[in-house]
C-alpha cells in the first residue's frame, strides 16, 4: 500500500482531501466524480480511490449506488451527548465534517505522572492511544489517552480505529463511567503537538485533561487533548 510524504497510507491522505472537498464545495445528494476521474485528478491508483471511498462510506459521508454513482450523504444534525466530550458531535453541530484517526496504539508502562492521574502504580501496564481529530480535512485536536490493561483487557489497534474514547469505553465497559472530571489549562506547542496540529513550535494551545471515573471515584481512563487556541472553542454546559 502506498504512503504519502508523512508516512501515512496514501488512501488516508485522499480521504482528508475528499472530506475537505465535500465540506467546501459539495452539497448533500450531489454526485462525486467517477473512480477513474478521481484517480486521474489526484494522481493515484484506482485501488487507492476505492479504499478512500470505502472509508468515506463507512464514515457515513457518501452513499454508493450500484450502477448509478457515488453521492454526498445528507447531513442530519446530531445532538450533543453527555458523559464525555465527543468531537464528532460538536463538529457536526457546527455544520462541519469530523474525522478521527489513530496515530498509534501501544502497550506501555505508566510513568509517574500518568500513574498518579489514573490512581495506579508507576510501571503498571496500560494502553497509550494517540489520535488526531480533524474537521473539514484539517487537524483540530491532538489527543493522547491511557487505558489501564487491568480494566480493558486485551485490545488491538483494530478495536480503536476511528473511534473516540467515550465510544470505546461505552462499547467495552458501558456501566463503568459515572462522571468525567476535566481540567483546562494553556501551554506552548512542543514538537509532537506542533507536528500533529500542523502549527509552529510555541503556538498557544488549549490543554484539556479528562479523567473518566467510576461510581467510587476511581479512574477508569484518562486523556489529554491539545488544540490551537485560534481553531477551537471548548463547549461547557452547566446545569
Amino acid at each position: 500500500m502506498g504512503e504519502d510524504v508523512t508516512g501515512h497510507p496514501l488512501y488516508r491522505s485522499l480521504v482528508s482531501t475528499l472530506i475537505e472537498r465535500i465540506s467546501c464545495s459539495l452539497c448533500g445528494g450531489e454526485a462525486l466524480p467517477s473512480e477513474r476521474a478521481l484517480a486521474a485528478s489526484y494522481g493515484v491508483s484506482r485501488t487507492t480511490v476505492r479504499l478512500a471511498l470505502a472509508e468515506l462510506e463507512r464514515m457515513g459521508l457518501i452513499v454508493r449506488r450500484q450502477g448509478v454513482g457515488t453521492f454526498v450523504a445528507e447531513r442530519p444534525e446530531t445532538p450533543l451527548r453527555c458523559r464525555g466530550y465527543r468531537f464528532a458531535d460538536h463538529m457536526r453541530a457546527l455544520g462541519r465534517i469530523p474525522w478521527t484517526r489513530t496515530v498509534s496504539f501501544d502497550r506501555v508502562e505508566l510513568d509517574e505522572r500518568i500513574a498518579k492521574i489514573l490512581g495506579r502504580d508507576p510501571g503498571d501496564a496500560a494502553y497509550r492511544w494517540r489520535l488526531v481529530h480533524e474537521a473539514d480535512g484539517a487537524p483540530v485536536l491532538a489527543e493522547e489517552a491511557w487505558l489501564p490493561c487491568v480494566r480493558f483487557g486485551s485490545l488491538s489497534s483494530a478495536d480503536v480505529e476511528t473511534r473516540e474514547l467515550p465510544d470505546l469505553i461505552g462499547a467495552i465497559a458501558p456501566a463503568a463511567v459515572r462522571r468525567v472530571k476535566e481540567e483546562l489549562s494553556a501551554l506552548a506547542a512542543k514538537r509532537e503537538q506542533a507536528h500533529a496540529l500542523r502549527v509552529p513550535l510555541g503556538t498557544p494551545l488549549l490543554l484539556r485533561t479528562s479523567t473518566y471515573e467510576d461510581a467510587s471515584g476511581a479512574a477508569v481512563a484518562a486523556s489529554r487533548s491539545f488544540a490551537a487556541c485560534d481553531r477551537f472553542t471548548y463547549p461547557v454546559l452547566l446545569s
